[in-house]
């Protein structure tokens, strides 16, 4: 299993849209900051909802999501975090060539998200 690709989607939306990025830091080879805005649905380019990504790399993945409105009025939104795993071999990611040969189970719990391949 050491040289296969587990995560192959990892793509956070909100309310159907993908994030405007605007910074990225690398804090230390395993943890990284993302900053990114949500568009705003009007077309304005300034928008008050700005969304801070801390993620790290260890035993598994971990990302702390923070969503600051910097705006006086309240704001709601539907945060989706789509995820997938292909368990493609790495021979057949570099060639753009990956086929799903196993089965996938996902299990939700206490904040914990485990895809299990078959």
């Amino acid at each position: 299993m050491a040289d296969v690709r587990i995560l192959s989607t990892w793509q956070l939306t909100v309310d159907g849209q993908g994030l405007e990025p605007l910074t990225a830091e690398t804090k230390e080879p395993f943890r990284a900051a993302f900053v990114a805005r949500i568009p705003r649905s009007d077309g304005y380019a300034d928008s008050p909802l700005i969304v801070e990504r801390l993620r790290e790399v260890g035993a598994g993945l971990q990302e702390q999501l923070t969503v600051h409105n910097y705006s006086q009025e309240p704001a709601e939104c539907l945060i989706v975090l789509e995820t997938g795993a292909d368990y493609a071999d790495l021979f057949e990611v570099k060639e753009a060539r990956s086929r799903r040969r196993w089965e996938e189970t996902r299990e939700a719990d206490d904040g914990m998200l485990t895809i299990r391949g078959t």
